[in-house]
């Protein structure tokens, strides 16, 4: 889950700087053309990359909430506590493989007898 959340900020961040770039472009055709003077042309681009980085802050904060209550719903457990689990279960298997090898030896005892 972390690695897909990963990759959707770094997609999102790509958008965010193709579209930087995009808007740049398209300031400099405006300015090119006499639409905008140089100095409207900055402001303009100032402007959008501002209401751009408010908005990225806007919608982590709204995926970091999402993202939270999802791993609320979703019970995980710690490396530690995993690996604890892991080594009581390998300590049980054994116990049950003697727990056999000693019922063989045991009805072995009893057939002779």
């Amino acid at each position: 889950m972390k690695e897909t959340f990963k990759k959707g900020v770094l997609a999102g961040l790509g958008a965010i700087d193709f579209s930087i770039e995009k808007a740049k472009e398209a300031v400099d055709r405006l300015v090119e053309k006499g639409e905008l003077t140089t100095e409207q042309g900055k402001k303009l681009l100032d402007e959008f990359i501002e209401r751009g980085r408010k908005d990225s802050a806007e919608l982590s904060q709204r995926l970091d909430v999402r993202l939270k209550k999802a791993l609320e719903k979703v019970s995980f457990i710690s490396r530690p506590t995993f690996q604890k689990l892991e080594e009581r279960v390998e300590k049980l298997e054994a116990l049950e493989k003697r727990l056999e090898e000693l019922e063989r030896k045991l009805e072995e005892l009893s057939k002779r007898a």
